[in-house]
Order: structure tokens, then C-alpha cells, then sequence
């Protein structure tokens, strides 16, 4: 995929180092602790590349007497590059599974598969251009972005999209600038909007989720993104994913 997948962006959060995290060099115990907790991973912004994530500025350290555990507060203002197609962006993917239902495509980053994209067959808000039952496993098409939602920690983003003949490979992006990421500890998981399509996808590995403080006191809220329509769009295709009961995965990829 095109470096134009990932722009750069501004945002600001709070990095708690423990006591025993204070030494000479404390500041770069902050950055490896934004690298864990942000990088490789969906925040609220998106999918945040591996090694963009720069410290642009930070406050003096604070303490919480309240809290009795020595703990110190950092604010810091970082930037980074991230991935986060907007609605109408033309993509190139690879089609990794297919059923009666539609298409299971990916697209990737450095041989990592961040976008994860359902191309439903039978839906009356998305119509490809090309017939889909000519689209075989292997096969590279480019997609156009209908729709997209994804959850924090997540390693890709889900894209609902339609097949289009040959087009100039573009990505917009959503950008949100200079926002704070808050930490409210939510551990619950939302609902997957492709839970009923599980037919075509692979099932992902669970993963302990990350935290953002040393003693692992607060943790992101837990938020999803979606572009303007897209929650009726991806109603509407898990209606008729639902209604034809999951379909048959006779040609679902043994590597993938």
C-alpha cells in the first residue's frame, strides 16, 4: 500500500510513571511507553504506525497526593502517523476468502494486514462495479471505502466497501488534531459490527489489553470510529448477512 495510508497527526495524553521508573533517563521511559500502548494498535484517531510516535512536548511531572503510591503524572504533547481511510478512499487490497455472501479482503502495511475488508455480494446500499463472482482468492482489486468502524486496540480496521474497476489509488483520511486521549478505564469490548460474517473471516487472537499507566491504574475509553452513514450501511449488510444464515466457506483460504 502507498505511504499516503498514514498522515501525520497531534495529540496529547498522560504517561504515569512509578517510582521506580524515575531515573536519568525517565524521558525515554516515557516514549517506550507510548510506543506499547499506541503504536501497532487502533487508538481513537486510527491505526498508529510502528516508530512515528514523537514527543513533541511534555509538562513537569506532578503528583496525585490523593492517590499515596508516588506515582508521577506526565502530560505530553506527541505526534505520529496514522491510518484512517475516509469515506469515498479508493484502496488496492488482496482477496483473502470468499462465500456466497461476498469477499473477505486485506489491506496491508510492511506485509501487516491493517485494513480488514468485507465485500458483501448481497446488499442494496453497495453495488461494485465488477461482478464479484469473477473476483477468486489471490486476486489484488481496488475497493472503494463505503463504510468503516473499528474499537481501541484493535491491530486492524474493518472497512465495508464495494469492487471497482481500475481507478487512480488515493486514501483520504480522517484526521482529528490535537485531541486528548482520555484514560477512563473501560476493559469492556464492543460489539463487532461483522460479528455476523464470521463465515469469511478469520477469528482474531485475544489479546490482553494495554494500559497507559506504569501501575496500570487507567487505560483508554473505549471508543469506535465510523464515517457519516456508516452505521446504517453496515446494519442494513448485517441484516442480509443474517438473513441467508452465514453461507458456505467451501472456498475459505487454508493459509489465510
Amino acid at each position: 500500500m502507498t505511504t499516503e495510508l498514514f498522515i501525520p497527526i497531534k495529540f496529547r495524553t498522560t504517561v504515569i510513571l512509578t517510582p521506580s521508573d524515575i531515573t536519568k533517563d525517565f524521558e525515554n521511559t516515557i516514549l517506550n511507553k507510548l510506543k506499547i500502548n499506541y503504536e501497532n494498535i487502533c487508538s481513537k484517531y486510527g491505526y498508529i504506525k510502528k516508530d512515528t510516535i514523537k514527543i513533541i512536548k511534555r509538562s513537569v511531572g506532578q503528583l496525585k497526593k490523593e492517590h499515596f503510591n508516588a506515582n508521577v503524572y506526565f502530560d505530553v504533547v506527541c505526534i505520529a502517523e496514522i491510518c484512517n481511510p475516509a469515506q469515498g478512499s479508493i484502496i488496492k487490497c488482496k482477496v483473502k476468502a470468499k462465500n456466497s455472501l461476498g469477499v473477505l479482503a486485506e489491506g496491508y502495511y510492511d506485509s501487516i494486514p491493517i485494513l480488514q475488508i468485507i465485500i458483501p455480494k448481497i446488499s442494496a446500499g453497495i453495488q461494485s462495479e465488477i461482478n464479484i463472482d469473477t473476483i477468486s482468492i489471490g486476486d489484488e482489486v481496488k475497493i472503494e471505502v463505503c463504510g468503516k468502524k473499528y474499537q481501541l486496540f484493535d491491530k486492524h480496521i474493518s472497512i465495508i466497501g464495494r469492487a471497482i474497476k481500475n481507478k487512480e489509488e488515493y486514501i483520504k483520511n480522517s484526521v482529528v488534531d490535537d485531541v486528548d486521549i482520555e484514560e477512563k478505564g473501560d476493559d469492556e469490548i464492543v460489539e463487532d459490527i461483522y460479528e455476523e460474517t464470521e463465515s469469511i473471516r478469520p477469528d482474531d487472537d485475544d489479546e490482553e489489553k494495554k494500559t497507559t499507566g506504569g501501575d496500570g491504574e487507567e487505560s483508554e475509553e473505549e471508543e469506535s470510529d465510523s464515517e457519516n452513514l456508516d452505521d446504517e450501511i453496515v446494519e442494513d449488510v448485517e441484516d442480509e448477512f443474517e438473513e441467508t444464515g452465514g453461507g458456505d466457506c467451501g472456498d475459505y483460504d487454508d493459509e489465510y
